[in-house]
């Protein structure tokens, strides 16, 4: 008797799927030769920091502000020749 393989039916099901399987705790990396640079390390270890950085509005970002007044200066100069 064939032995018949299961196949997803939709995204939906690989999504189930995923959110069953237990996330790791430890990690392994290895080299472009195949040779192991670390094993069995915490993830938490290897994680990326992110930067504490404020978040600043358009409206106060003094780039922002710098640009925009050089068009309105361009604009407000463009419209005289229009008169």
């Amino acid at each position: 008797m064939e032995q018949r393989v299961h196949k997803w039916k939709s995204g939906a099901d690989v999504m189930a799927r995923w959110r069953t399987v237990n996330a790791p705790k430890t990690i392994t990396r290895y080299d472009l030769r195949g040779a192991v640079e670390f094993e069995n390390e915490p993830i938490e270890k290897h994680r990326g920091k992110q930067k504490q950085t404020k978040w600043v509005p358009p409206s106060e970002d003094p780039f922002y502000q710098q640009k925009w007044a050089y068009w309105r200066k361009i604009f407000a100069e463009s419209g005289k020749d229009l008169i």
